[in-house]
């Protein structure tokens, strides 16, 4: 059983991870419209979106940069997005099925 002390630090941590994540999607945000074709600018984008919940747009930031990195022919770095869209369609996927029983 957590202490009051530990739960208010878990919160904190928490707070503040989500935090981060928010100034993460703003600085993201600025460096997509200085370069809408940067790939890896995507994926964290995509990762960053999925941390706060917008799981729907993480899926397509994620989609977005494997379409970029097989236009510009980097094939493991598409192959790894494809992979990561993969796994968080399938986390998705999970914890939908949790959220309905």
């Amino acid at each position: 059983m957590l202490t009051i002390i530990e739960r208010t630090l878990t919160e904190l941590v928490l707070a503040d991870e989500m935090e981060m994540t928010l100034v993460q999607c703003v600085i993201l945000s600025q460096v997509i419209r200085l370069n809408p074709s940067n790939a890896q600018t995507y994926v964290n984008w995509g990762v960053a979106q999925y941390r706060l919940g917008y799981h729907l747009g993480a899926i397509a930031d994620l989609q977005k940069a494997s379409e970029y990195y097989e236009q510009q022919g980097k094939k493991v770095a598409y192959e790894k997005t494809l992979d990561l869209l993969k796994n968080l369609r399938q986390q998705i996927s999970f914890v939908t099925e949790i959220a309905l029983f």
